[in-house]
């Protein structure tokens, strides 16, 4: 893999995590999705599984927070 200093992606609020984890998901994704945007969509979804959310039917779960669904 590229850089791994995107994966994290910090600067992101949990909902913007969601928004791009779904514009680029393996649902999402069309025939001429980039390497790139396959690789945001990833980086977004390990973001998020590290601050303790966990996706079920597309709403990502947490134990402390609301449940988030994309918004885009």
């Amino acid at each position: 893999m590229g850089t791994t200093l995107d994966i994290y992606l910090d600067e992101y609020s949990d909902q913007e995590l969601v928004d791009l984890y779904t514009d680029h998901s393996p649902g999402a994704v069309r025939r001429d999705a980039t390497h790139a945007a396959i690789h945001r969509a990833s980086a977004a979804a390990y973001a998020l599984e590290r601050r303790g959310y966990v996706e079920q039917a597309g709403t990502w779960i947490h134990t402390t927070h609301p449940a988030l669904r994309a918004t885009a």
